[in-house]
């Protein structure tokens, strides 16, 4: 037991020693797609695709693992969690020389006595270079840079994602056909925060016989021409979602 305190307390240590990490929050980003941009221009969709799309997006830059990698121990104490294909990590801090650190959920590293018993349970950290390569781990916490570079340096297993913040929106008009009766048939579906799944949706139908203008909330659309496995139509005034 006094050699696992030892272990233990050298860690600590050595942490305390090293340089601190700069930490940095995410840079939220807004992105605005609007009709608006639209108004007065012909445009031509098939069916199953969307006529009009409009998208409020808040979202931070950050990565997604596309391929498990298993970080080695450190003087046979330090035991750390599998990095998994799927888990999203996000930029925490930033090393003196510019390379970012970045943390996520579930990386943990398990500090061990001499018998494989559990004196610690805390995260860690991946560091990535400026070419977006991802080369090595924080020992132990995300606040030192106390750095264990993996040798021999793995294929890159990061890619660039998008993590959206809550208040995003996507909403869109999708053509779903026509039916002999000349009536058309369009789905309104709304998208919240991740996007993931639709919060709500509409089955709408027009009868062109009646007009060729349709009209869905603030949003006119003037039908030029039209089948079952296409439409052809120009946006005459924006869904005002996004302004």
């Amino acid at each position: 037991m006094k050699k696992n305190i030892i272990l233990f307390a050298l860690t600590i240590i050595l942490s305390g020693c090293a340089t601190a990490i700069s930490p940095i929050a995410p840079k939220l980003i807004s992105e605005n797609i609007s009709s608006s941009s639209l108004i007065g221009k012909i445009r031509e969709t098939n069916i199953g695709h969307p006529m009009v799309v409009e998208k409020h997006l808040k979202y931070y830059e950050a990565y997604k693992v596309t391929n498990d990698y298993q970080p080695a121990g450190s003087f046979g104490v330090h035991k750390y969690s599998l990095i998994k294909t799927g888990m999203e990590i996000k930029p925490v801090g930033r090393l003196k020389n510019g390379d970012i650190v970045y943390g996520g959920s579930g990386l943990t590293t398990k500090l061990t006595g001499l018998l494989g018993e559990t004196l610690s349970i805390n995260e860690y950290c991946i560091v990535v270079n400026s070419l977006g390569e991802p080369y090595g781990n924080t020992r132990i916490g995300c606040e030192y840079e106390d750095i264990i570079i993996w040798s021999p340096k793995p294929p890159n297993f990061l890619e660039k994602t998008q993590i959206l913040s809550t208040g995003s929106f996507m909403k869109e008009l999708i053509y779903n056909g026509k039916t002999q009766a000349n009536i058309i048939k369009i789905i309104y579906r709304e998208y919240l925060d991740d996007l993931a799944r639709s919060a709500f949706y509409q089955d709408l139908t027009y009868d062109l016989t009646e007009s060729k203008v349709i009209r869905f909330k603030n949003m006119d659309i003037e039908v030029l021409d039209v089948n079952n496995l296409s439409i052809k139509f120009i946006i005459k005034s924006s869904m005002g979602m996004i302004e």
